[in-house]
């Protein structure tokens, strides 16, 4: 049990790191964080292995998807 508990405040950790580096492409960009925005399945993007900037990216095409804005603003 101890190692179950272990692993998932390491895997906690890990993703509040990634977390942080989706934010910082975010602010960039947007002038915001993901907390800012509209709800996105940040962890789910996480445990799929998805890097900070394909997590924003499918992000902009899946949840987002009615904010054309994101797109262009990301897109450029």
């Amino acid at each position: 049990m101890d190692d179950i508990i272990l692993n998932n405040n390491w895997n906690a950790s890990d993703f509040t790191s990634w977390l942080r580096k989706v934010d910082v492409h975010m602010v960039s960009t947007f002038g915001l964080a993901h907390d800012d925005l509209p709800d996105a399945l940040w962890r789910d993007k996480y445990d799929d292995g998805l890097s900070p900037i394909e997590a924003i990216e499918s992000t902009i095409e899946d949840e987002w998807a009615d904010m054309p804005e994101m797109g262009d603003l990301w897109y450029g």
